[in-house]
């Protein structure tokens, strides 16, 4: 199977071994296992790691690589347990587990579906105390929530403990450079990066994973993803329209991104700083592209 039917196949087995008293874990940590070792060749095969997989899979990739360590799959299922216990009335086995704690873009949703439903909440939960288990069970419980619930968990998220489940998860998410991924239909991405590399970089910077995107967004046409060490650039740049200056334009911009990161300020996250805006001006064709880039939106 694939991944995603892989990570679901997982969340069933999980949801039924939090309802046993006595879990025997060697069953699952076999399952878990054989897919590590499955996917695990298959990129070693391609030359690739798991940061260069669609998201869906890379997110179950990076779910499965955690849970293959005995001690996250032991605090995984002592969490489901503990969340279970709060919740007496769920059934103790169901088609689609009720209860999924794993890797997703949001905090917690409670998914209503026909003949019950689905609560799923971001693994870094799975450090929870009691207190804050009783307030995830009190969302499932009273299918709705209050503003006092809500800060609970998201201060919880931002706790040292929550964020060390999820940078560990991270570890394993870096890409690298796969060619495919940056051949556009009339663009290719490495010769731009190394273009605008040479030119404002003295050819400094290491070659990351470059990829089109799935859809031509004009909206957002670049982003950098520093977990995997992503530069992604819009497919809407990719036609024979589109100058080199104005794709060099967005590469660089994503390149200074790379370089500098993000600072807080004011508590806030920062990421177009003066320092930013002193390294985008140097572009020499600044104006031009954005010029361009404006008359496609």
């Amino acid at each position: 199977p694939g991944l995603v039917s892989a990570a679901e196949t997982l969340h069933r087995q999980l949801y039924l071994a939090a309802n046993r008293s006595q879990s025997d874990l060697a069953a699952l940590s076999e399952f878990i296992q054989q897919q590590c070792d499955s996917f695990e060749n298959k990129l070693s095969t391609h030359h690739i790691r798991v940061g260069n997989l669609p998201a869906r899979s890379q997110q179950a990739a990076l779910w499965l690589l955690f849970l293959n360590h005995p001690a996250h799959l032991h605090q995984h299922v002592t969490f489901l347990s503990s969340l279970r216990r709060s919740l007496p009335w769920l059934p103790p086995t169901d088609k689609r587990a009720p209860l999924k704690a794993g890797l997703s873009s949001y905090l917690y949703r409670l998914e209503r579906r026909q003949g019950g439903f689905t609560f799923t909440v971001q693994e870094g939960f799975i450090s929870a105390p009691p207190e804050i288990i009783a307030q995830l069970a009190s969302l499932v419980a009273k299918r709705k929530i209050n503003p006092h619930t809500r800060a609970a968990l998201v201060a919880y998220s931002r706790s040292a403990a929550y964020r060390s489940i999820l940078q560990t998860i991270q570890q394993n998410a870096r890409a690298v450079y796969y060619e495919p991924d940056a051949v556009g239909g009339f663009h290719h991405l490495k010769d731009s990066f190394e273009r605008v590399n040479h030119a404002y970089f003295e050819g400094k910077q290491p070659l990351p994973h470059l990829c089109w995107s799935s859809r031509a967004t004009q909206r957002k046409l670049g982003h950098y993803n520093p977990v995997t060490d992503t530069i992604q650039i819009s497919r809407a740049l990719d036609t024979a329209r589109t100058p080199a200056y104005a794709l060099d334009y967005v590469m660089h911009h994503e390149i200074i991104h790379r370089l500098l990161g993000s600072q807080v300020k004011n508590g806030r996250q920062s990421h177009h700083n003066a320092a930013f805006h002193k390294l985008e001006g140097a572009y020499r064709d600044y104006q031009r592209a954005k010029d361009f880039l404006a008359s496609k939106k």
